[in-house]
């Protein structure tokens, strides 16, 4: 485990789904078809080190990860499918904070969406969205 890392670069490789890489379901994924795909092989630091690995796991955002670390050229076709349907949503804020289960009254449900004016719902501001899911 490094602590305090600051990947730079996730490294991939391309790899032909239709040759024996010993796994089983290489081509199952694709159809078995022989068109090459990209995977994530490892990552390299800010600093220069380099840690290869069979599974490569990032914690960043998605478009942190695909942006910043992977790169538009290397960025899967499943990625590029999302980026063309996804509709980004105004910033928010999230606050978690826990009260004493005595202040609420007992059939109190635990989601609530509260708006002035369903046409502002997707304007800054025009939502507020309220879970309690530990009731």
């Amino acid at each position: 485990v490094v602590y305090k890392a600051n990947v730079k670069q996730i490294i991939t490789e391309e790899t032909n789904s239709s040759s024996s890489n010993g796994s089983s379901s290489s081509s199952s994924s694709n159809g078995g078809s022989s068109e090459p795909s990209i995977r994530a092989t490892g990552v390299r630091l800010a600093d220069g080190r380099v840690f290869k690995g069979k599974t490569v796991i990032s914690n960043a955002t998605r478009w942190d990860t695909f942006e910043g670390m992977v790169g538009e050229a290397q960025m899967p076709e499943s990625e590029k499918l999302f980026r063309k349907r996804y509709k980004k949503s105004p910033s928010f804020l999230s606050i978690h904070m826990g009260v004493k289960a005595d202040v609420l009254p007992p059939d109190t449900d635990v989601h609530h969406i509260l708006v002035e004016t369903w046409e502002q719902m997707e304007k800054a501001r025009g939502t507020l969205f309220v879970s309690m899911p530990s009731l």
